[in-house]
């Protein structure tokens, strides 16, 4: 039996093919990995209060990581109701994603989504990064989250355990066995937590387990609360979405790029170092207004600038004001340039609040660079790449520059309509 079968019986039926999904997560960069996860056409919205596309699969951006607890859980509950019914009035499947490393507002999220009344099964392994989940604990590497420097730019202590994030949220923690058991056990297990009113909190150390936890949710209806590897498995489960409506494929991009780094991650400086050496500007934020806009001004006009934090560590307390005044200076990049410049925006924080300056409020998630790094179109034609602070290698920032078009080197792919079925690559 083939990992991706195990636990597989009689006892999960396959989900209809119509039903439609609403993926939410609590940043942009998230969301839209959550979205490309899946797979299939979408539509991410940066704004929940605006009206309910008819798509099949709809993704929310909450925009609520660094906000107050009771905010998110708030803001997931209004969210869950407006947007509670897809295409032809069917209900559509819920998951949430979550940060894998459990930064955010977990329990309120969990809280939220017990507050549905469904079963709730939260699963934030996410393997392909690294990432997984033993004994209820999460794992970096191979080494227990509170021992990593994974939270560096975080006001608080990481969590010893999945549980302890939780708080108050009642959770029953299954392991690895009980996740690899058959299918029919593994619903059991699940309907029983829920009939408790308890999360189940989900072992995982590879993509066969996060499978098996999706085949388990489904057959008793649960939502799903996990990172883009428990996303992309729901993506697995269900019949491949039908084809997009008719679309040209985009030629590359062209145009110039602003790439805006909003993260203190200690990979950023090589990265930039990347895209220096590949003839980028990179423009360091400045006390001074006046001088990063000049600056930037002088950068892009070689075709691709690069706004970063002044080097050093980020003091929490300041983190606001960064990712303000890193917005400020990309919108007054923006609106001096003289033709339509792309973006590629890292950190969540960050990319939300410079397409908010802009008043971007719709996305069209179109393809995956790399593993969380995706590409967007908004309105008018603009392209957007977002990822997460904290991943990518050394080439990350130049893979995204060159697939919107700027720099020389490797050819930037087209942009075509998202394919039939997209998964994270193992």
């Amino acid at each position: 039996m083939s990992r991706s079968e195990r636990g597989h019986d009689a006892a999960a039926p396959p989900e209809p093919p119509t039903e439609p999904v609403l993926l939410a997560a609590d940043d942009l960069s998230g969301a839209a990995e959550a979205a490309l996860a899946h797979g299939g056409p979408s539509t991410l919205l940066l704004d929940p209060g605006i009206p309910t596309p008819a798509t099949d699969i709809l993704v929310l951006d909450l925009h609520c990581r660094t906000g107050s607890a009771e905010a998110a859980a708030d803001g997931l509950r209004r969210a869950l109701t407006r947007h509670a019914t897809g295409p032809g009035g069917h209900r559509r499947r819920v998951a949430l994603k979550v940060d894998s490393l459990l930064r955010g507002h977990l329990a309120a999220a969990v809280a939220g989504a017990l507050a549905t009344g469904a079963p709730v099964v939260l699963a934030p392994a996410l393997p392909v990064a690294g990432r997984t989940v033993r004994g209820g604990v999460v794992h970096v590497d191979g080494v227990p989250l509170h021992r990593t420097g994974a939270w560096h730019a975080e006001p608080t202590v990481p969590p010893v355990s999945v549980a302890a994030a939780l708080g108050a949220v009642p959770a029953h923690a299954l392991g690895l066995d009980a996740v690899r058991s058959p299918t029919s056990a593994l619903a059991a297990a699940f309907a029983a937590a829920a009939a408790r009113g308890a999360v189940v909190v989900c072992d995982g150390t590879d993509a066969g387990d996060l499978d098996a936890v999706v085949r388990a949710a489904t057959a008793v209806g649960a939502v799903l609360v996990g990172s883009a590897g428990v996303v992309a498995a729901l993506g697995r489960s269900r019949p491949a979405p039908r084809a997009a409506a008719a679309r040209q494929a985009a030629p590359p991009a062209g145009g110039d790029v602003l790439v805006v780094v909003g993260t203190a991650a200690p990979g950023a400086r090589a990265q930039l170092h990347a895209l220096r050496r590949a003839g980028a500007r990179v423009v360091e934020l400045s006390e001074d207004p006046a001088a990063t806009p000049r600056a930037l001004r002088a950068g892009l006009r070689g075709g691709c600038a690069a706004l970063t934090l002044p080097p050093g560590p980020v003091e929490p307390a300041r983190s606001r004001h960064l990712v303000g005044a890193l917005a400020d200076a990309a919108r007054a990049a923006v609106t001096a340039h003289p033709t339509p410049l792309h973006l590629a925006l890292t950190g969540g924080e960050t990319a939300r609040a410079v397409l908010d300056a802009l008043g971007v409020r719709v996305l069209e998630p179109l393809r995956q660079v790399h593993h969380g790094a995706v590409v967007s179109r908004a309105p008018g034609g603009r392209l957007v790449a977002t990822r997460p602070g904290s991943f990518g290698d050394a080439g990350s920032l130049l893979a995204l520059a060159r697939a919107l078009g700027a720099l020389p080197g490797t050819p930037a792919p087209h942009l075509d309509a998202v394919p039939e079925r997209q998964e994270i690559p193992r």
